[in-house]
């Protein structure tokens, strides 16, 4: 009789060691997973910034495009118009003509698919921004970013989230 009261008191000491252990570990465990989501959630808003900058500028490339090639398209018509003046005095040739009426139906062409190209850039800018599609836009054209040294690069590496994400996973 003497030995089971000790084996009890040990055997009940132990199994409360190992419960208390489980639940720091559990706390240890839902801390780290805190972690993991507040970083992954840095690491989401970044990539969410980095898309809606590249739609923005796409964007905006697009456009100037667009003025471009209308820019060219109008003065393509106005060659054309004097082309056919010329045409009519016999100072220019049927070729001539024709061959500027080929152009201007490739602008023409150009200018109708650059405008298919900029809609899908602007719904989804407006999608991912809140902006309306029609939003006017422009760049601040912003001095360039100073440069970083590779020690530099090398420490901000460490506080990027995604790097911190993966650490607390």
């Amino acid at each position: 009789g003497s030995t089971s009261p000790s084996t009890s008191l040990s055997l009940n000491a132990t199994q409360t060691l190992f419960t208390g252990l489980d639940e720091v570990s559990g706390i240890a465990a839902s801390s780290a997973n805190s972690d993991l989501q507040r970083h992954s959630s840095r690491h989401d808003a970044g990539r969410l910034l980095l898309e809606v900058s590249r739609l923005f500028y796409s964007v905006l490339q697009l456009e100037e495009s667009l003025k471009t090639k209308e820019a060219s398209r109008e003065l393509t018509e106005r060659i054309l118009a004097q082309l056919r003046n010329w045409q009519a005095v016999g100072r220019s040739r049927n070729s001539e003509v024709l061959s500027t009426q080929a152009q201007l139906s490739r602008l023409s062409a150009e200018t109708r698919e650059t405008q298919n190209q900029l809609a899908q850039p602007r719904e989804e800018l407006a999608g991912l921004s809140g902006l309306r599609a029609d939003q006017k836009l422009s760049s601040g054209e912003s001095a360039a970013a100073p440069g970083l040294s590779l020690a530099d690069s090398e420490s901000a590496v460490e506080g990027r989230a995604d790097v911190l994400a993966a650490k607390a996973s």
